[in-house]
């Protein structure tokens, strides 16, 4: 049958209601039959997206990709075995199963070679951006079920996807090798939301729409399998049923309440969605990872405080979304922890705009489902990281699914202007494109990485001993102490500062300061709960010859 043409159908709405009706076999599931145009411009996307990765290409390894990747034996595979495949479900491993099982592949063809690391991480972002706009599609046609031209929404929808992949607050989770593991999870994030609307726009019960839903369980289990952001997936298709089904969610609703049966099976769903999303959460890492008055280990801020400071980084983050100068870009952003609502006044600001936020979200959510969704999804996902949770306080990888949520506000507004407007968008993307490539020439080495971090946040500790570690492994010992005396000046206490001042100093000869350099990084080192800080402690003490300071705790 051709597309667009219509055949009587018997449906079985989710209200358990029984219609004849005349139905347009080029429901919102379908492709038009002119796509062309749509998968030219997406090639041509394509090529652009590669163009503004390049930079990051010849990358390297960095910050976490080595306790995550590089230092772990058990993803470094010299066959494709089943011991192999199954040492990922053994351990911390098991927790990611998913992006380990990509480590271990990359490895398998490449070695420790970081270049064929980020070349599958560009791919990955690219699926990404063919998920996104298959999304798109679908939700435009939710508003527009018998459209005049199905081959415009394929072009804006793939316009939509094409501010999301050259976005530059996309770089973080694609240039650095180990936040595979986000951008995984938005992939199969995004085919469990697309796969999900497929079979919620099947007749109930078909066997159409039952494929539908077992290849959107799968691809939900493969997102928890890369992160737990993937929890929020429930939520977004609850989102999804409030914004464009809400009249028959409230007869499906009235199905469950009038059966005993269809309650044992809604409670049965429901616990199994609960236990899933607790054992992912569980599995993050020690029972320290959630808190509330206490200070987190390492860490210079309680579970409240992180709640306070997150609405000042929420604020942020919507600057960055509208305004993502590479200049304003960061790995590793300074912000001070929040005290109290009052401390600093702007934590009082942004929780009032986040309320205002959320309500705008709410209204618009059932007046106008094309703009509310994304705006909602986009909320859901970023309040998710936001609590009283042992996690960094700014990083923004976090916003790479978020992203892709709100690349869908542009289907409705573009959808609505003719053919020579999209070209005023294409500029957009051109600029986008320009400051992508900008900012992955940053991500080149881990010099240039960390020059620009000093650059942008001189007075962090982490910033100045990496940059310090980039000069001591070029042979520049000067250069290097000078950016270690800087660490040590802003955090006394850093050890790893100290301990790499005390080789800069002992390379350069001088020996009766290094030695004082050393004796201060093991009297510091036995108060550090790290044990692999306190056995170096102790390598050092026995090389030196230096007196140990009495333990607080039994050192390892």
């Amino acid at each position: 049958m051709e597309l667009g043409s219509c055949a009587l159908e018997r449906k079985i709405l989710w209200n358990g209601e029984t219609v004849i009706h005349e139905e347009d076999r080029s429901g919102s599931m379908e492709i038009p039959a002119k796509t062309w145009p749509a998968a030219g411009l997406f090639l041509l996307l394509s090529l652009a997206v590669v163009g503004a990765y390049l930079p990051a290409m010849e990358g390297e390894f960095y910050l976490d990709d080595y306790p995550n990747i590089v230092d772990v034996p058990a993803l470094q595979w010299s066959s494709l075995s089943l011991d192999n495949l199954r040492g990922l479900m053994n351990g911390r491993l098991s927790t990611r199963f998913v992006a380990n099982l990509t480590f271990g592949l990359d490895y398998l063809r490449a070695g420790l070679d970081p270049h064929a690391y980020h070349r599958t991480n560009l791919l990955i972002h690219l699926l990404v951006g063919a998920a996104v706009a298959w999304v798109a599609f679908l939700l435009a046609r939710e508003a527009h079920p018998r459209p005049a031209d199905g081959g415009k929404l394929a072009v804006v929808s793939v316009v939509a996807a094409g501010f999301f992949l050259l976005h530059p607050l996309a770089t973080q989770a694609v240039s650095y090798i180990v936040q595979r593991m986000t951008s995984l999870a938005a992939l199969f994030s995004l085919l469990a939301l697309g796969s999900y609307i497929c079979g919620r726009q099947q007749a109930l019960r078909s066997r159409a729409s039952r494929r539908w839903f077992a290849v959107g369980f799968l691809s939900w289990f493969l997102a928890l399998g890369s992160k737990e952001i993937a929890v929020a997936m429930p939520g977004i298709l609850f989102l999804y049923e409030l914004a464009f089904h809400r009249t028959d969610l409230a007869g499906l609703w009235r199905r469950v309440r009038r059966s005993r049966r269809n309650r044992v099976l809604f409670a049965i769903l429901l616990g199994t969605l609960l236990f899933l999303g607790a054992t992912a959460l569980q599995r993050v890492g020690s029972s320290q990872i959630v808190g509330w008055t206490e200070r987190f280990p390492n860490r210079d801020f309680s579970g409240y405080e992180r709640v306070l400071t997150e609405a000042r980084v929420q604020a942020f983050y919507a600057t960055l979304v509208v305004w993502p100068a590479p200049s304003r870009l960061n790995i590793a952003h300074a912000i001070e922890p929040s005290r109290g609502v009052l401390s600093p006044p702007s934590t009082l600001a942004a929780m009032a705009g986040i309320v205002i936020f959320l309500a705008i979200a709410s209204l618009l959510l059932f007046q106008h489902p094309q703009v509310g969704f994304p705006l909602a999804s986009y909320a859901l996902l970023h309040l998710l990281e936001s609590g009283p949770i042992n996690l960094e306080l700014v990083f923004e990888h976090r916003n790479y699914l978020p992203l892709a949520m709100l690349a869908f506000l542009w289907v409705p507004l573009l959808s609505r202007l003719r053919w020579r407007a999209l070209l005023v968008f294409g500029v957009i993307l051109l600029c986008l494109g320009s400051a992508t490539s900008l900012r992955n020439r940053v991500w080149r080495s881990n010099k240039a990485l960390w020059l620009d971090v000093v650059e942008k946040s001189p007075h962090t500790v982490r910033a100045q001993t990496n940059l310090g570690n980039c000069y001591l492994l070029e042979g520049d010992d000067e250069r290097a102490l000078a950016h270690f005396r800087r660490a040590m000046e802003i955090e006394p206490r850093f050890v790893e500062a100290i301990y790499n001042a005390g080789i800069a100093l002992e390379r350069l000869g001088r020996l009766p300061e290094a030695l004082r350099t050393y004796k201060k990084f093991v009297r510091r080192a036995f108060d550090n709960p790290d044990p692999q800080v306190r056995k170096r402690a102790l390598e050092t003490a026995a090389r030196l010859g230096i007196s140990l300071p009495e333990p607080s705790s039994p050192p390892p």
